[in-house]
């Protein structure tokens, strides 16, 4: 039987390995709960890490999407912002919890948007494809862009889908009104340059009897046209030259814009440029004393000249300088200039035969002098 001391030492030992048993245990939850923390905060540190790796990968994307937009080459752009858009959206936690993801996501949302519309003005299409083809595959991000916005943007992009509806129509789809949505745009933006262009366009591709009505909403559109300046012009260009030579309407019109983008310093693209010459051409070939008026009750003789003169016969412009210096001269005789057009006429005498300097020369000076009572040049 053991003695009262032997049953307190083993007691005792007893006590002593329990408390250190706890103790161990303490040290191993201080030590689990370390190693856990350092386990999350190397988790933070390498989400951190990836976030920041993702914004910059989507910004490269984003900057070579950029290049390639001003290059033209918009199905690449497009490719690579859907990737930029796919890494946006595929933002881990850090990145929801401090928003990085959310504004990575709307900056690709809305350059896709944009390239989107910039894509729709200048469709290229390959050989055997269809504005369909390319309508279809971009009009989604308009559509889900014009349903979260709201003021000028929502017109914006109203009014590009508008223009998807029109190529669509090219192709025989009539789904969509391009009328309608030009209208929606409008309700929303009242100044928008887009819709205004896009629905004076729209009205001329209808008829050239829609003449006077489109001119007014292009003229609207060039007065808030800002930063769209450059679409809105090329679009008028567009709808007057589908309508050329047919209507003598969209003639003077498209001399009346030729002389105003003169008269504010813009440039005049070469097709434009060759276009109203091969009008000048025609104007004084054809010598119909009714058109020759109508040209110089447009746009004064005197107005013309300098046109003429800054367009056709500046280095760069071919042509030949028989013709050019012919026209610029009856442009000259017309508004009372009459010294200089003189001149001219007697060069043209020598080095021009006797049937071209008629043709050319004579005939239309003739015509002049009777509707504008100038002496013609002898």
């Amino acid at each position: 039987m053991p003695s009262a001391d032997e049953g307190h030492s083993s007691s005792s030992a007893v006590g002593t390995d329990g408390g250190a048993i706890r103790q161990a245990l303490k040290w191993i939850a201080t030590i689990s709960a370390v190693i856990s923390f350092v386990f999350a905060v190397r988790q933070a540190l390498n989400l951190a890490a990836d976030t920041r790796a993702r914004s910059h990968q989507i910004a490269e994307l984003e900057k070579v999407a950029a290049s390639e937009e001003d290059q033209a080459a918009y199905e690449a752009a497009w490719s690579n912002l859907i990737k930029a858009q796919q890494l946006a959206e595929a933002g881990g936690a850090i990145s929801k919890l401090i928003g990085r993801q959310d504004r990575d996501t709307a900056q690709v949302d809305r350059l896709l948007e944009n390239l989107a519309m910039k894509w729709m003005e200048d469709v290229r299409l390959k050989p055997g494809q269809k504005f369909a083809e390319v309508v279809d595959r971009i009009e989604p991000v308009l559509q889900q862009g014009a349903a979260d916005a709201t003021g000028s943007r929502k017109a914006d992009l109203l009014a590009h889908i508008g223009w998807g509806a029109f190529l669509r129509q090219r192709d025989g789809f009539y789904g969509n009104d391009p009328e309608r949505l030009y209208k929606k745009a409008l309700a929303e933006d009242p100044h928008n340059p887009y819709a205004l262009a896009n629905s004076a366009f729209f009205a001329l591709w209808t008829s050239a009897d829609n003449m006077a009505a489109a001119e007014k909403q292009f003229d609207a559109a060039l007065a808030v046209a800002g930063a769209a300046r450059p679409y809105v012009r090329r679009i008028q260009f567009a709808a007057l030259q589908n309508h050329l030579p047919a209507s003598g309407s969209c003639e003077i019109g498209y001399l009346r814009q030729v002389n105003a983008m003169r008269q504010q310093g813009e440039p005049v693209d070469d097709h434009v440029k060759q276009q109203l010459y091969s009008l000048y051409e025609s104007l004084f070939w054809d010598n119909d004393p009714a058109e020759i008026k109508d040209w110089f009750a447009a746009v004064p003789p005197a107005e013309q000249v300098k046109m003429f003169q800054a367009l056709y016969m500046a280095p760069g412009f071919g042509g030949d300088e028989n013709a050019k210096r012919a026209y610029l001269a009856l442009l000259e005789e017309a508004a009372g200039q009459d010294a200089d057009a003189k001149l001219i006429f007697a060069d043209l005498r020598v080095k021009m035969t006797p049937e071209a300097y008629t043709r050319l020369v004579a005939r239309p000076e003739r015509t002049i002098k009777k509707i504008s009572s100038v002496p013609a040049a002898r």
